[in-house]
């Protein structure tokens, strides 16, 4: 089962002296934990009533929200709860979630005041969150919010044990139409179907729009600030359907052309000449295809690039155990997610190549690692008696030069 928590007024319940306590153990310099001791206590509210100032006072705990700081220090205070629970994990006190023998076990994971749990369909394990949840919320001054709080079950829970475990935790199912992060949490068959919100919100901010007095100056900054990053964190995990990107790239152009997404005015230059670059006589707009590509093959590069991650580590354990994410196959029944990586990769294989350092790792022939080349690669095939088959084979290391007679 997974739990979603919500702290109530994360930011604002810490308390000063564990979060001073904590840096002292994590070994920060004294002169360090002095800066931000001042920074955190010294801070003065003022109440002002028709601008003239009528009260000021100080704080007894918490972090100011959009203070770039506070951020830092409340990453250091979350920590807290997840090294709790990876201690317990290792333990055998809570179990998580191994989807497979090759992937690891999630147990938990944290974005921003929000705290997703995994555990096994158990009452013991249930006390035994609950418990660390209080001494955490005792130490920290933090206090779960059981509005906002729910969890959800696997299909295979029976009604009773689901009943007893509500029960017990005190919170509630979540709904079959929630959502998290923007997401909804329960897919239908339908993709398209479940992203109709995101039409509807863009939808609605330029409606709000139309019947303002706007400039050209004004519509392009609303489009650019507002509007297309409506779906920006969507786009990043998944793609969307060609269909879907094109009607938002209508909707855009029908508010530019006419102030109005649902007028069918004149267009008088295509969305392809508005969304290239000003540099080149457009207007920069950003067409969602490209753009939905863009960001998930930015995931793509991540998995590559930081392949010890979590993320990876899990995604390597369920799609390609026995080889790497350039080399994986997509494989049949996947994850909408996996599909969108395969489908991204593209972009990746037409620009990445290696840089070589002791060259075990690069296919000679087949890889691209030669940047002098137009495709940065050998042109010509391997020839049958040849011995050579990665870079590391014509390199020699002691003199740190090419052996060109073993081609």
């Amino acid at each position: 089962m997974a739990i979603k928590l919500d702290f109530n007024k994360a930011y604002d319940r810490v308390e000063w002296d564990f979060l001073l306590e904590l840096m002292r153990r994590m070994g920060f310099a004294p002169k360090w934990i002095q800066w931000v001791s001042e920074c955190i206590t010294t801070v003065i509210f003022s109440v002002f009533v028709n601008r003239e100032k009528q009260a000021a006072f100080t704080l007894s705990h918490g972090l100011r929200q959009g203070d770039p700081l506070s951020l830092y220090l409340f990453i250091l205070v979350a920590d807290v709860l997840s090294k709790l629970i990876t201690h317990n994990l290792h333990r055998g006190q809570l179990s998580g979630f191994k989807i497979n023998r090759h992937s690891p076990t999630l147990s938990h994971l944290l974005f921003a005041d929000d705290v997703l749990l995994f555990l096994k369909e158990d009452q013991s394990e249930c006390l035994k969150i609950l418990d660390i949840l209080s001494s955490y919320c005792i130490a920290t001054g933090q206090l779960v919010n059981f509005d906002k709080s729910s969890v959800q079950f696997s299909l295979n829970v029976s009604f009773p044990l689901r009943g007893s475990i509500r029960q017990l935790s005190g919170f509630r199912e979540t709904p079959v139409n929630a959502k998290y992060l923007g997401l909804p949490t329960f897919w239908r068959r339908s993709k398209a179907e479940a992203y109709d919100f995101i039409i509807e919100r863009v939808q609605a901010k330029l409606q709000g729009w139309k019947l303002k007095l706007l400039s050209h100056i004004g519509q392009e900054t609303l489009i650019k600030v507002v509007v297309q990053a409506i779906p920006s964190y969507a786009m990043a995990c998944f793609i969307f359907p060609k269909n879907f990107c094109a009607k938002l790239n209508s909707l855009i152009s029908k508010f530019w052309w006419n102030g109005d997404p649902e007028s069918k005015g004149i267009h008088w230059v295509n969305w392809a000449q508005l969304a290239m670059p000003k540099s080149e006589g457009g207007l920069g707009f950003r067409d969602f295809h490209d753009f939905n590509l863009a960001l998930v093959a930015k995931q793509g590069w991540r998995l590559v690039k930081y392949p010890n991650s979590f993320c990876a580590k899990m995604l390597k354990g369920i799609y390609f155990s026995h080889s790497n994410f350039m080399e994986a196959s997509r494989g049949r029944c996947v994850s909408w997610a996996w599909a969108s990586l395969i489908q991204s990769r593209k972009i990746l294989c037409n620009g990445v190549r290696w840089q070589v350092y002791n060259g075990a790792s690069i296919n000679f022939w087949d890889d691209k690692w030669i940047p002098s080349l137009p495709g940065f690669k050998v042109s010509s095939p391997k020839p049958p008696i040849s011995r050579v088959s990665a870079v590391v084979d014509i390199i020699d290391a002691t003199h740190g030069i090419w052996k060109v007679e073993d081609l």
